[in-house]
C-alpha cells in the first residue's frame, strides 16, 4: 500500500449510465471527478470533441467500470440562443456541467498587467470556483475532484492506479502548482 494507506475497492455506483448531471448516491464511490473549463466558441467545441475522442473515451459515462467522471464546465450565463445550443450539446453527450458563474472576461473589463492586456487572460477563475462548490454539494461521495485545462490530455490508465491507494487519505494534492503565478511582478 502506498504511503501506508490500504487500497479499498470503490463501492459500485448505484445508477448507470452516469452523466455530469448525476448526483448524490449515483456518484458515490467514484474515484475522481474532473472539471474541464470550457467556453462557447468554435475552438472550444473542437477542443471538447478532441477530448471526447481521446482521453475521455476512457471515462465515458456508459462504461460501468470507469471510476472517473469528466465534465466540461461552462457558464450558464450566455445569451439564450448560445445557451440553448450548449444545452443541446450537453443533452447529446452528458458530459457538461453549467455553473452560475460568469466568464472572467464579463467581470474584468480592462486589460490586466500580467496578461498581455487581455481581460482576465481568458481564465475561467469564477467558473472553477463555482465548479468546486458544486462538486462539494453534489459529489460528496467522490474521493477526488480535480481540474484540467481543455487543451490538456489525461492518462486515465496511469492516473487511476496512482489515486486508488490514496482514496482513504485526507487532504491530498496531486499535480503541479504554478508557483510563478504567486510571484509579484514589479
Amino acid at each position: 500500500a502506498l504511503l501506508g494507506c490500504a487500497a479499498r475497492p470503490a463501492p459500485p455506483s448505484r445508477r448507470w449510465p452516469l452523466t455530469c448531471a448525476s448526483r448524490g448516491r449515483a456518484v458515490d464511490g467514484l474515484l475522481l471527478a474532473i472539471g474541464v473549463p470550457s467556453y462557447a466558441s468554435e475552438l472550444a467545441f473542437r477542443r471538447r470533441n478532441a477530448s471526447r475522442a481521446t482521453w475521455m473515451a476512457e471515462t465515458a459515462p456508459q462504461r460501468q467500470e470507469a471510476p472517473v467522471l469528466a465534465c466540461f464546465v461552462l457558464s450558464s450565463m450566455y445569451d439564450p440562443a448560445t445557451q440553448r445550443a450548449l444545452e443541446d450539446e450537453a443533452a447529446r453527450y452528458g458530459d457538461m456541467v453549467f455553473v452560475d458563474a460568469p466568464e472572467t472576461s464579463e467581470i474584468i473589463r480592462s486589460g490586466m498587467k500580467h496578461s498581455s492586456g487581455k481581460k482576465g487572460r481568458g481564465l475561467p477563475t469564477f467558473k472553477q470556483f463555482a465548479f468546486f462548490e458544486r462538486a462539494t454539494r453534489h459529489w460528496a461521495g467522490v474521493a477526488f475532484v480535480g481540474k484540467i485545462d481543455d487543451d490538456s490530455l489525461v492518462n486515465v490508465r496511469q492516473l487511476v492506479p496512482l489515486l486508488a491507494p490514496l482514496r482513504c487519505r485526507r487532504r491530498v494534492f496531486v499535480g503541479s502548482m504554478q508557483w510563478t503565478a504567486w510571484i509579484p511582478q514589479d
